[in-house]
């Protein structure tokens, strides 16, 4: 146990319950960090074995703490019940309490634990593991190692969220998540969430689930049942020295959101007639993609024309009033609601779209042209026909 004390980070909360006639709550979900994990070493010191082998009653004072606790989002919770005796005849039998909701995690201590009622309770909880412990006089493992086995399926996500940047998208916390809203997408629509999270340190190469994110939406017209999908846990390696260059799409996408929040500050700028220190601040963020060496990517060579075509709407009060305060105002909707939005020569945005926006803009392109082409060729036909005409044709008609 003091094992298990050790492992635990200052995330992780653990409470101590123990059965015997009766089951006792020896301290409440208690935060392990220096001071929790003294408090708790010193209660596991201090254990004593007497009375019968209640597990009934143990199990239902864990489901209580758990069913009571007041931060639930975003954690993982877990049951660890070890015993070494048998079920006392007086006692409830432990198949009366459901504990299909949590995993329920047993050790047996030595050769005279209850087996059958261990491995039944691990086998009705929600993924738990019966393993057998210090049997004496054969190889079985030490409760030590028996409870190292589970100790990174039970331990708290190994982050915080620090930032999360999703637009203007709501979003709303609660404890230690974060719940981001996106209202109605279209087909194949995408929305890109960046979050900043504060990681841990470790001192040896360990995975760890930093996040898990779930899914919830109602299909179009909004009167079917809502559907759910199943949560997904990201695993991150962590090593001591850890790797600090990040994918060129996370780079991009933070690129993206550093440029368009430098757009609204220019904006801000020049609506307060401080055009200098609007162009200073465009200035800056176009140096900042020039630092990214990822020219060939279409999605910088977008947000290089933005601020380039916003630099150039700022040469004049007159100018800006005219179109940049207008397209600086398109730009920054567009990007909080990661959507495409015409601006400038659009043909130079189309990296900011999903596929069928690029499809129908090049098909609108074609149609434009085809427009001047049949324009100049009905314009050519009344030219030849007019041509043709006399004095006395047009007298007679």
């Amino acid at each position: 146990m003091k094992f298990l004390v050790e492992k635990l980070s200052s995330i992780d909360r653990l409470s101590i319950i123990t059965f015997s006639s009766d089951a006792d709550r020896l301290c409440p979900l208690t935060r392990m960090h220096k001071d929790g994990q003294a408090k708790v070493e010193d209660l596991i010191n201090n254990l004593r074995a007497d009375g019968q082998t209640n597990i009934t009653r143990g199990l239902q004072e864990a489901l209580r703490v758990l069913v009571q606790r007041r931060q639930r989002n975003g954690r993982t919770s877990a049951i660890m019940l070890i015993s070494d005796g048998e079920l006392s005849s007086r006692c409830d039998h432990p198949s009366t309490v459901d504990v299909s909701g949590v995993p329920v995690f047993t050790f047996g201590l030595g050769k005279d634990h209850d087996i059958q009622v261990l491995q039944d309770i691990a086998s009705r909880s929600d993924n738990g593991t019966y393993s057998i412990a210090d049997v004496e006089g054969s190889d079985s493992a030490s409760l030590t190692i028996a409870i190292s086995s589970c100790d990174r399926t039970i331990t708290q996500l190994g982050s915080d969220i620090q930032d999360v940047r999703v637009g203007n998208y709501e979003q709303t916390r609660d404890n230690e998540s974060v719940t981001i809203s996106f209202g109605n997408l279209y087909n194949r629509e995408k929305r890109k969430t960046t979050l900043f999270l504060s990681l841990l340190a470790v001192e040896e190469q360990t995975a760890i689930d930093i996040l898990k994110v779930t899914l919830s939406y109602r299909p179009s017209g909004g009167r079917t049942l809502l559907i759910k999908h199943s949560p997904i846990t990201v695993t991150l390696d962590r090593t001591s020295s850890p790797v600090t260059v990040d994918p060129v799409e996370v780079d991009n996408e933070i690129a993206r959101g550093d440029t368009a929040a430098g757009m609204q500050m220019a904006r801000k700028q020049a609506d307060a007639n401080d055009f200098e220190g609007a162009k200073k601040t465009l200035d800056n963020a176009e140096k900042s993609l020039d630092h990214l060496n990822h020219e060939a990517d279409e999605l910088i060579k977008a947000l290089k024309y933005e601020v380039q075509e916003f630099l150039r709407l700022l040469k004049d009060p007159e100018t800006y009033l005219r179109e940049g305060h207008a397209f600086a105002l398109s730009s920054e909707l567009s990007h909080n609601r990661q959507r495409f939005a015409a601006r400038g020569d659009a043909t130079q945005l189309l990296a900011l779209a999903i596929p069928l926006v690029v499809l129908f803009a090049n098909q609108a392109i074609e149609f434009e042209k085809n427009v001047e082409v049949r324009q100049q060729n009905n314009s050519n036909n009344i030219k030849n026909i007019a041509s043709n005409w006399t004095v006395d044709d047009v007298e007679d008609d």
